[in-house]
């Protein structure tokens, strides 16, 4: 007997309706794909990720950045607000060791009470530290101090009124945090005479 819509052939019967991806073999049901779509796929997710992994790979490299110098500017707001609560002097300065001042900023800082300049020695050892340091901060790749004399700046000293020392001359200057994987995206926290800080994109 002849089936129209379709021919019996053994166990096995194709129908003009079923998938020709989609064949029933006795009890055995094959489902695949075809090598032109497997590469269909391929391709697209090669395209996707070429442009997803950089931008991927840029937000966080930024977001690094931004919390190194968000760190840097709130030690810099603490140690202002700590001058004034102790009517005294307070310098954040770079640091070299847990218990020594440097000129690597890329080292950490540390906050100092410090007045009068008597708790940090010439060589930069800062004397009785469990007792004056406030706080120390771990280190940071992304900080530059581009030109002079922001170059040569090892430490930041505010007074009793939350004013900073005359150190820094002249007495605005800029900490610039930069990473080299998003060197287009760089932020820089500027400390006025006043003692004010502001962190602004450059």
């Amino acid at each position: 007997m002849i089936n129209l819509r379709g021919k019996t052939r053994g166990h096995m019967q194709v129908s003009d309706n079923t998938d020709r991806r989609n064949v029933v073999r006795g009890n055995v049901r094959c489902v695949g794909f075809t090598l032109m779509e497997l590469l269909i796929v391929m391709t697209v997710m090669g395209v996707l990720a070429g442009f997803i992994v950089p931008v991927y790979l840029s937000t966080v490299a930024e977001s690094r950045t931004s919390a190194s110098a968000q760190n840097f500017s709130n030690d810099l707001k603490f140690a202002r607000s700590q001058a004034i609560k102790t009517a005294g002097q307070v310098t954040v300065c770079a640091r070299e060791t847990a218990v020594k001042c440097g000129d690597d900023w890329n080292d950490g800082w540390l906050i100092v009470n410090n007045p009068g300049g008597a708790n940090i020695s010439g060589a930069g050892v800062v004397s009785s530290p469990d007792d004056n340091i406030f706080r120390a901060d771990a280190a940071s790749d992304f900080v530059t101090l581009p030109g002079t004399p922001a170059s040569t700046i090892s430490l930041v000293s505010f007074n009793s009124v939350g004013s900073i020392l005359p150190l820094m001359n002249p007495p605005v200057t800029g900490f610039v945090f930069v990473n080299n994987a998003v060197s287009d995206y760089q932020l820089q926290v500027i400390i006025t005479a006043s003692g004010q800080v502001y962190l602004t994109q450059i």
